[in-house]
């Protein structure tokens, strides 16, 4: 209720009243003088009591819809200009928002080249292009198998890219193939025309629109991307993707067990030759879409097999087992 059991008491009984005197009326309630004026200010701040005309102290009821009235319009209109200004900060942000993602586009701004650190901002930038894209959209995702949550807020987009006739090709790491959601992700893409193919080496995430813009990755930082607009550099990606893009091949399902442990062979032995051409455990983890534990591990597991006690001995060691199969 918008007022309490006394005012609603007090309310009740002016209503049958021509008019109340508020110094007497607790008398005729049987209420404290205290509750008694308490009501009266709640009452009144809802203009559903008034003073009377010519009448001193007496107080006379006010129809509802009419205090209502009172009472709401002018919330009523700081509720419209809220929403007013609300309207113009939106249309606001979203003509900046276009422009942000023009200039980058086009190239007419004071750079062609953009660094965004913010994710939500470089997603938004993701969704802006995408909605432009009319022929095709080049993707390079490393790391392995991608969390279910970007898998699950890039499906719409994709498959609205392919509805509207966009040619969609994108590049995984090796290791994306053991990631079930990532294997059911491009799976359903390929069924609707999409391309996917996985690559063993080194892999830097990159998106191409239309040839017209593009985002890179940025080192030692999952949530900023370079825009860009130069077409220049967008060239040169676009020749790295097309040249990963060849040596890539189609994207299956995960393999049987017996095929997986020789997939687990390939990797260890990649390692261990990045390993013995001296590459720290960042770098192979990085080149392989695995994760740097992941690598420190299968390290740990081939020193054991080759009885080696060091990282360099066991370098040493598979360079020397591999010459000697030569």
């Amino acid at each position: 209720m918008i007022a309490s059991e006394d005012a609603l008491l007090l309310y009740v009984h002016a209503s049958a009243q021509v008019e109340i005197d508020p110094n007497h009326v607790h008398v005729e309630l049987g209420i404290a003088p205290e509750r008694v004026k308490s009501a009266v200010r709640e009452l009144v701040a809802l203009q559903l009591l008034q003073p009377c005309v010519n009448c001193g102290t007496a107080l006379t009821c006010v129809d509802p819809e009419r205090a209502a009235a009172r009472v709401l319009a002018p919330l009523e209109q700081q509720a419209h200009e809220q929403r007013v200004a609300v309207d113009e900060l939106r249309a606001g942000f979203k003509e900046l928002s276009d422009w942000f993602v023009n200039r980058a586009t086009t190239g007419r701004g004071s750079r062609s080249i953009e660094l965004v650190t913010d994710l939500t901002t470089v997603l938004e930038v993701i969704g802006q292009l995408a909605g432009r894209a009319t022929t095709q959209v080049l993707t390079a995702q490393p790391g392995g198998g991608r969390p279910e949550e970007s898998l699950a807020e890039a499906v719409g987009r994709d498959e609205s890219l392919i509805r509207r006739g966009v040619s969609l090709r994108t590049l995984y790491q090796h290791s994306a193939r053991y990631s079930r959601p990532t294997a059911a992700y491009a799976e359903r893409l390929t069924a609707q025309g999409a391309q996917v193919r996985i690559v063993p080496g080194e892999l830097t995430r990159m998106i191409i629109f239309d040839d017209s813009c593009g985002l890179l990755e940025v080192q030692d930082n999952s949530s900023a991307a370079l825009i860009v607009g130069d077409r220049h550099v967008l060239n040169f990606m676009t020749q790295v993707f097309e040249r990963t893009w060849l040596a890539a091949e189609p994207f299956s399902r995960p393999a049987p067990d017996d095929a997986a442990k020789d997939a687990i062979d390939g990797v260890r032995a990649t390692i261990m030759s990045l390993l013995a051409a001296g590459l720290d455990d960042r770098s192979i983890a990085k080149r392989l879409g695995i994760s740097q534990r992941t690598c420190q591990r299968h390290v740990a597991e081939v020193m054991t097999i080759l009885g080696a006690t060091s990282r360099f001995q066991a370098g040493y060691l598979y360079r020397e087992t591999q010459s000697r199969r030569r």
